[in-house]
């Protein structure tokens, strides 16, 4: 599926395995070892002139929204040790097929009723490119901007940002890296 800040994103709404009876903390871990090795192809084409650090700035941000969203929810959901759900992500490069973006998930280990290490893989052979929105609580980029937010369970989240009538090209004519890296951190944890 492409992602783009022209169209629509919603993330799914399922969640798998889990129980319900008191709210959980969210804590997401990244590693970005495999992401600082560098795409294949030319990292300035697929990142839009932007660094390697914006672009983890970008997943950062994401993930704080994600960990926020659980904090400030009333769902219940309650799959983790000692009231926190530690999820670790090891984010990094692959050469995706067709016009696939990225792409992440977990698993789920049904003994210990826990996450495994999920996975975040960006597509990086150079024929998708990113717009690495370095203030991304800013959205001055849209001259015109609408966000949406969908209910997981009881966390509620925003899952996309959509240009209209962007100002700069930058930001029309490419995927925002921000509104992926939401839905991929979706999988990440667990939503489907």
């Amino acid at each position: 599926m492409k992602f783009s800040p022209k169209t629509l994103l919603p993330a799914a709404a399922a969640l798998a395995c889990c129980t319900f009876s008191t709210q959980a903390q969210l804590e997401i871990n990244m590693d970005y070892t495999n992401f600082l090795a560098g795409p294949a192809g030319n990292q300035s084409t697929i990142l839009n002139g932007a660094s390697l650090s914006d672009a983890i700035a970008v997943m950062d941000h994401a993930a704080a929204i994600w960990e926020d969203a659980f904090a400030n929810s009333s769902s219940g959901l309650s799959w983790a040790t000692n009231g926190v759900i530690t999820q670790n992500v090891n984010v990094g490069w692959d050469n995706l097929t067709g016009s696939t973006l990225a792409e992440a998930g977990t698993s789920w280990f049904v003994p210990s009723n826990s996450f495994g290490t999920g996975s975040l893989d960006w597509d990086g052979d150079g024929s998708s490119s990113f717009f690495v929105d370095t203030t991304p609580e800013d959205n001055s980029e849209w001259q015109q901007y609408s966000e949406r937010s969908m209910s997981f369970n009881g966390v509620s989240i925003n899952i996309e940002r959509t240009s209209y009538d962007a100002s700069s090209s930058s930001v029309y004519d490419y995927n925002d890296m921000l509104t992926v890296a939401l839905h991929e951190i979706a999988h990440t944890i667990g939503f489907l």
